[in-house]
């Protein structure tokens, strides 16, 4: 089986089918089981391509061990983590994966903001909170303000929004550094909604960083990125202390690659400093730290 050792920051590169969304769902499910649904053999996704179960092992230095290993058996979207012979009732504790899959942002009915964003960045109303106190400071600069939103009755006045369970409807309210006026969350364009999104997240991770080793995985957030957006994101994630794991991009390989044949290698470029790339050939992969 193929391996991906990772560095600080590590860019994959592989053709369409090469493994990258499926390993790094893998690794997000060291830390969260939700993210099995890909190996589920109900997965309308998984039209024969995908076996049903599937056995992956995590390689990692801490403080305490120079070489610990994670077992995950995945059958039928059912994760099994074990180290060595014993089974881990829970995630580890030392290391964790940060991860937002397409169906996380992938809105569900009746959610208001704070429901959409607890499950797309996978914390608590609580932590939601001290997030969003913090703001945005990075991929897009902002400040964020929790409301409850508001409709017109049958009279044309103005009410406070309600779910269909009587609760109220939260918005969140986005001021970006680049604006005069603020904005609710779903009024800003796609690519505005992904760069909060990631910027929670790398916030986040620098949160879980303070406690323990966290690697930050990413995926298809950027694959609408321009050139120059992308070209900071990965200029932005070298400089943090976490670790960082970029599925590249189809749109962005022609101008950050030299490709021959299944080989490729960075151009000389300011965005790539400090990054490493790790090139996917099958759809099977190891990931070792």
């Amino acid at each position: 089986m193929p391996r991906a050792t990772l560095s600080h920051c590590t860019l994959l590169w592989g053709a369409n089918g090469s493994g990258k969304s499926v390993l790094l769902e893998v690794a997000a499910c060291v830390s969260q089981s939700k993210h099995a649904g890909r190996f589920a053999g109900n997965d309308p996704e998984n039209q024969g391509g995908m076996e049903s179960e599937f056995r992956a092992e995590i390689l990692y230095s801490t403080a305490e061990s120079v070489e610990k290993r994670i077992d995950l058996q995945i059958s039928n979207g059912h994760v099994t983590r074990s180290e060595g012979l014993s089974p881990c009732l829970l995630p580890p504790g030392d290391i964790e994966f940060i991860y937002c899959s397409a169906e996380d942002i992938s809105r569900k009915y009746q959610e208001d903001d704070v429901d959409f964003l607890m499950n797309a960045l996978s914390i608590d109303r609580s932590a939601l909170v001290a997030l969003l106190k913090h703001g945005t400071t990075t991929v897009l600069p902002g400040t964020l303000i929790l409301a409850v939103d508001s409709e017109e009755d049958e009279n044309g006045n103005s009410r406070p929004r309600q779910k269909e369970n009587g609760e109220p409807y939260w918005q969140l309210r986005v001021k970006l550094d680049s604006k005069s006026s603020s904005l609710g969350y779903t009024q800003l364009s796609g690519s505005e909604q992904t760069r909060i999104i990631l910027d929670l997240l790398i916030s986040k991770a620098r949160e879980v960083a303070k406690q323990r080793l966290t690697i930050l995985l990413i995926d298809h957030l950027v694959s609408s990125f321009d050139a120059i957006n992308f070209g900071k994101v990965l200029n932005t994630l070298s400089l943090e202390e976490f670790q960082s794991v970029v599925a590249m991009p189809a749109g962005q390989t022609d101008g950050l690659l030299d490709i021959e044949g299944d080989s490729a290698t960075f151009k000389e470029l300011p965005a790539v400093r400090g990054w490493r790339l790790v090139t996917l050939q099958g759809k099977n992969s190891l990931l070792n730290k």
